[in-house]
């Protein structure tokens, strides 16, 4: 998985993780569920 540190990333990138997070924002969605939403595609098992 790549690195989201700021060092790591460029703005556009920055800007577009920042977009995930809008449900949690808006009220709908915990970032609990938001972050196992995202890591899901990349764990195996």
């Amino acid at each position: 998985m790549k690195s989201i540190l700021i060092k790591d990333t460029t703005r556009d990138e920055r800007e577009r993780i920042d977009t995930i997070y809008q449900p949690y924002i808006d009220g709908e969605k915990e970032i609990s569920e938001i972050n196992a939403e995202y890591r899901s595609p990349f764990v195996t098992g």
